[in-house]
């Protein structure tokens, strides 16, 4: 499972993360905010599982299907420890997702 930070989520996260995913933050890809399809389609060719706070990515998930599948991270402003606390706990919730190919949309909160 490769895990995909989106550009609301800081880039900060993908280190700590390492130990416990393969994970990349959009900046690691393109210099600057790119619009979501371009981001979705990245995601998509490379096999990447999108994590956002972003719902826009819902609105593109529902006209065209999954993959990429997204997680959306409904916690409101919360720090990077905290954000990376939470993806740590639902580390297992996010591998079972991964896994099972009729879902597409993993919200977390």
């Amino acid at each position: 499972m490769k895990l995909l930070l989106d550009a609301n989520l800081s880039w900060r996260l993908v280190k700590p993360l390492q130990s416990h995913f393969t994970v990349n933050h959009i900046l690691d890809f393109f210099k600057h905010n790119e619009r979501d399809y371009i981001l979705w389609d990245f995601a998509k060719r490379e096999d990447y599982t999108i994590i956002t706070n972003d719902e826009d990515f819902v609105h593109i998930l529902l006209s065209r299907g999954w993959p990429p599948k997204i997680v959306l991270i409904k916690t409101g402003n919360q720090s990077n420890d905290f954000i990376l606390n939470l993806l740590i706990a639902k580390k297992t919730e996010l591998e079972a997702f991964h896994n099972k190919g009729d879902l597409g949309l993993l919200l977390i909160a």
